[in-house]
């Protein structure tokens, strides 16, 4: 039981983690194209 309660523990606290970089994100396009610019760079190189 123990094991169940920290997997759930821990799958709760990735989901929130995971909102939380998703509302940052979605507030700071400027986060989004610079990663976008950075991604496409990086693939240009390969």
């Amino acid at each position: 039981m123990i094991i169940i309660k920290e997997l759930f523990l821990s799958l709760i606290l990735g989901a929130a983690i995971a909102g939380l970089l998703t509302v940052i994100l979605v507030n700071n396009p400027k986060i989004w194209y610079k990663t976008a610019k950075k991604i496409k760079s990086k693939q240009k190189d390969n």
